[in-house]
């Protein structure tokens, strides 16, 4: 197979001044798992 399963290219989600995540991109491809990681709000239960 010659695609990705899945492809994002920049990719930006900002939901208060200066939080949130600009430009990320991936691909991903069978048999690869992604795990995305990053820092739990204050206050909120981790899981």
């Amino acid at each position: 197979m010659n695609k990705p399963l899945l492809s994002v290219n920049n990719l930006t989600h900002l939901y208060a001044p200066g939080k949130g995540f600009s430009d990320v991109s991936f691909d991903l491809w069978p048999g690869e798992v992604l795990g995305i990681v990053g820092d739990p709000a204050p206050g909120r239960p981790r899981c």
